[in-house]
Order: structure tokens, then C-alpha cells, then sequence
């Protein structure tokens, strides 16, 4: 929860920036979930999958599952 606060806050600066630049920068994130015993690389490829999904959404996207 405390993440998705922290990305929502990052991309109200973004947006208000936006406004005021006339500049378009997009944030999209993936997540996935390493847990004890997983391996690192399995949880770093879900993560990116998640993050190319969010991207090819819209722009500003935060791809959880």
C-alpha cells in the first residue's frame, strides 16, 4: 500500500509538471512479489512482463497482476 501511495504522489508531481513545462514524461510500473525461496530472475521477468503490459496500456500505469 505504502508503494502505491508513493507512485501515485510521483506521478501527481509528473503530471503537474507536465502542465506547467508542456513536457510528457509517463511512468509505468510492473511488481512482482519475491518471496523466500523464489528465484530472483523468474520474479525480475514477471516484474518486467508486468511493467511492458502497463506500458503498451496507456501512459502512467501500474501493472500489479
Amino acid at each position: 500500500v505504502m508503494l502505491n501511495e508513493m507512485i501515485k504522489q510521483i506521478n501527481t508531481e509528473i503530471e503537474k509538471e507536465r502542465r506547467k513545462d508542456k513536457i510528457f514524461p509517463t511512468v509505468s510500473v510492473g511488481f512482482a512479489t519475491h518471496n523466500a525461496g523464489d528465484n530472483f530472475k523468474n520474479t525480475l521477468e514477471i516484474a518486467d512482463k508486468r511493467m511492458y503490459e502497463a506500458k503498451a496500456k496507456a501512459h502512467s500505469q501500474i501493472k500489479r497482476k
